[in-house]
This record gives C-alpha cells, sequence and structure tokens, in this order.
C-alpha cells in the first residue's frame, strides 16, 4: 500500500524537514516516473505550476461570453499538490483559447493563506459573472489551532484573470467541519454556493445562496446577503462509501453533479454523475464515469479527485471533462476528454 515511488519519497522527505525545493529542481525530481500520455481515452493538461512541479488537482473550467476575456474564453483554477503536499495548495489561474493549450493566466499563485504559519489553501471553485464582466474564484482555507480545526469559505473576484481583489471569508465551519470542496452556480438573482459539510461524519452536501447586487455580483456585505443553509438529498449513492469533493453546473434543463465517492478520506474513490431537476436541493446519481474503461481505468489510476464539465462550444449535449488523477507513482495530474455526453 506504501510502495511510493523514489521521487515521491525525496519530495516528501524534504517537505517533512521544511525544505522546499527551487523551481528548477522540482522540475526535475517531481516529474512523474510513468509517461501520462500514454493513458488511453484521456489526454493530460499540461500547466506550468508555479512550484514548478507540473502536479495539480481540483480543475475547474469556466468558458467566458463572446471573444473571451482579454481573447481567452476557457479559464481554469487550480491547485498544485506534488505528491499530495499541501503547502503547495495555493489557487492558480490559467487560461486558454480552445481548452486544450493553457498558460498561465496570473502571477501564480493568486492568494496565499491569510495565516502564514499552520494553514493551507485548497479547493478552488470558478464561476463566470455574466453581468458583471468578472470572474469569481470560492476556495477553501483550512487553520490549524490548539483548540481544533477551523475551515473558511473565502471569495475573489478579476475583470481581466490577472489581478484580483482582496479576498472576502464568506463563511467559516463550524466545530471541525471541514467544508469540503466548494463549487457554485449562478441561478437568475442569486450565486449559490454547494459544499461538502463533515459535521459528526455525515459527509452531507449543503447549499447557501447569496443574493446577487444590481450588477450582477454578490456584493462585500456577506453577512447580510447569506441566506438560510440547506441540506440537499442525494439517492443513488454507491455503498460503503461517502461523499469527498463535488462540481456541479447548471444547465437549461437541469442541474449536473460530478460527485467523488471515497472508502477512506481523499483515497480509494471513484467518480459519478448526479443530476438534480430542483436547483440542486436532490440529486439522483446515475452512474459511475468510467474515463478509459473500468479494467483499464484501474490499472492507470490510482485515485480520482475533484472534477468538471463544460459545455462543448461544437456539439450540442456534449461536453469537455477534466479530470484530477492520482498515478500509482503518487504523482497528480489533471486529464481532459473532449465529447463527453450525459
Amino acid at each position: 500500500m506504501f510502495n511510493y515511488s523514489l521521487p515521491c519519497l525525496l519530495y516528501r522527505g524534504l517537505n517533512k524537514v521544511g525544505i522546499y525545493l527551487p523551481r528548477f529542481m522540482a522540475k526535475l525530481i517531481a516529474r512523474t516516473t510513468e509517461k501520462v500520455e500514454e493513458i488511453t481515452g484521456v489526454e493530460p493538461v499540461k500547466l506550468n505550476t508555479y512550484d514548478g512541479s507540473n502536479q495539480a488537482v481540483h480543475p475547474d473550467v469556466v468558458l467566458t461570453d463572446g471573444l473571451g476575456l482579454g481573447g481567452y474564453r476557457y479559464w481554469m483554477a487550480v491547485t498544485p499538490y506534488p505528491f499530495s503536499i499541501d503547502h503547495f495548495e495555493n489557487p492558480s489561474i490559467f487560461k486558454s483559447r480552445d481548452g486544450v493549450l493553457w498558460e498561465a493566466g496570473a502571477s501564480n499563485p493568486i492568494v496565499l493563506p491569510t495565516r502564514r504559519e499552520n494553514a493551507h489553501l485548497s479547493d478552488p471553485a470558478l464561476i463566470w459573472e455574466k453581468e458583471a464582466e468578472q470572474l469569481r474564484l470560492f476556495y477553501r482555507e483550512t487553520q490549524y489551532r490548539k483548540q481544533g480545526m477551523t475551515n473558511l469559505i473565502l471569495t475573489t473576484t478579476s475583470k481581466d484573470g490577472a489581478h484580483w481583489k482582496p479576498s472576502t471569508v464568506i463563511f467559516k465551519s463550524k466545530r471541525d467541519d471541514l467544508c469540503l470542496s466548494p463549487s457554485a452556480v449562478v441561478n437568475s438573482g442569486k450565486i449559490e454556493v454547494f459544499y461538502v459539510s463533515t459535521l459528526q461524519n455525515r459527509y452531507r452536501l449543503k447549499k447557501k445562496s447569496f443574493r446577487r447586487d444590481c450588477k450582477g455580483g454578490i456584493g462585500e456585505n456577506f453577512e447580510s446577503s447569506d441566506e438560510k443553509e440547506t441540506i440537499c438529498q442525494i439517492d443513488g449513492g454507491p455503498a460503503g462509501r461517502f461523499l469527498w469533493h463535488i462540481d456541479i453546473l447548471k444547465t437549461p434543463a437541469r442541474y449536473l453533479g460530478l460527485f467523488v465517492f471515497a472508502r477512506e478520506p481523499g483515497d480509494m474513490t471513484k467518480l459519478y454523475l448526479g443530476t438534480s431537476t430542483d436547483c440542486g436541493l436532490t440529486w439522483r446519481i446515475e452512474r459511475e464515469i468510467t474515463v478509459t474503461g473500468r479494467n483499464k481505468q484501474e490499472r492507470a489510476f490510482r485515485n480520482i479527485y475533484r472534477s468538471c464539465l463544460v459545455p462543448n462550444t461544437t456539439e450540442a449535449g456534449s461536453f469537455d471533462l477534466y479530470i484530477s488523477a492520482q498515478l500509482h507513482d503518487y504523482s497528480w495530474y489533471i486529464f481532459h476528454r473532449p465529447g463527453f455526453t450525459i
């Protein structure tokens, strides 16, 4: 079970004693020993991450309107995660004209923890606010204290993808709730934020709605705009697994959800498709998403993590599927599968 690769052992060993590699060394040591280009059915998304490892997780991709923001229609938020070291999980922004070739959209990372010690970031979620003509990022900060752990969900916005406003906390966890994997959609006069609550180890999907201001954004006063939290119902989930990470997409007919279910926290994960016709209050799990065929997938990926769907711009009813996955040498990469149909 703990058959780590040599690069992984070296990288994690240095991290344990507080040594963080310079970029040129990280590019040599953290690079995977497996050939990600040879995984059937998906293409690797090549990202030049700020830490030099080029390993990343938690992709969230949005389409902007018209010719795009600064000429780029596709925008992606990710977090570097070399060999599962959370020190590097600072949200980063990338941009693309075609959803295939990506380049840095900002001077990454765009945010750092508000507490520089005993804290780390994770789980970015990106939306496009059409009326305000801006990108909005949500993300999670985990703070470790003597009296326990606190998790915050924060948000920030950008008009050009490169320059981001100071972040605002929209809510913080109760007790040791992990507040995992926020995902947001714009729905008429509201922005709806979904996340996985772990209170009492129940791993439930929750939804919080925020009123939008006259320009289409959330506004700054989150205390007054925050509505009552709702516990969502998920039917047909896999037996023996619990909800871990999510992505929610609003379509004209229904909400679509990509749900990662795990047997252990962050491990032994599988990806499932869910649908909702009541704005995400109740969900039905439709099927497991086997990216490369069941047997081949089990050989290719050790774990599948937070993934996302983006409507295909040329084929109605088709989607681009972006997947973050862990290989058997414990490295993390993002993969792209075009032409995914529901």
